[in-house]
């Protein structure tokens, strides 16, 4: 049995500490993690991580920001990158582990206004939805194991949040990112 902890870790540098810390405390076989925020190989602190356990390493950046990893204590395989809405900007990657697809996944957020007329952002971020939601359905369908951890950026039910009703005009709370989102 795999455990599987998700974190938005907001640069990998930075939050190493902490980072060994949830190893520790959490127990989790797989860790996954979004915007890691280390564009290149060389600056993704692989050789820390490995110390901590997770020598089985799977990451993908891009520019100083974004950037998806699965950290792993078991062997990974079948490493896969990918790109959604034409754009190569690291906010999806895979591995197997143990049989299973882990999916690491981050969401655009979408910006400030929740209007695709005038956000471009958040019309990104619903075509990037529907774009992975079609990537799932037409690579797994249902006769996958398959964990998909990430950062979302849709808060789509009211325990989410402290007052669903109240947030539902901000970006993330939306009516129209959570029909998205539950499609």
């Amino acid at each position: 049995m795999l455990i599987n902890a998700s974190w938005n870790i907001n640069s990998v540098r930075r939050r190493l500490g902490q980072l060994e810390r949830l190893a520790e405390i959490s127990g989790a076989d797989v860790l996954c993690l979004q915007e890691t925020k280390a564009a290149a190989a060389a600056a993704f602190p692989a050789a820390e991580i490995a110390a901590m356990g997770f020598v089985h390493q799977a990451v993908s950046g891009f520019g100083g920001y974004n950037g998806v990893a699965i950290l792993s204590r078991r062997p990974v395989g079948e490493i896969a990158r990918y790109s959604h809405c034409g754009r190569n900007d690291a906010l999806h990657i895979s591995a197997t582990i143990d049989g299973v697809s882990i999916h690491s996944l981050y969401v655009p957020a979408g910006g400030e206004i929740p209007d695709v007329a005038r956000n471009p952002k958040f019309a990104h971020k619903l075509k990037f939805i529907d774009t992975v939601a079609d990537h799932f359905a037409g690579h797994h369908g249902y006769r996958d194991a398959i964990v998909v951890a990430g950062d979302f950026n849709v808060a789509p039910r009211p325990a989410d949040v402290w007052d669903h009703l109240k947030l539902s005009r901000i970006v993330t709370h939306t009516p129209i990112e959570i029909a998205a989102w539950n499609d």
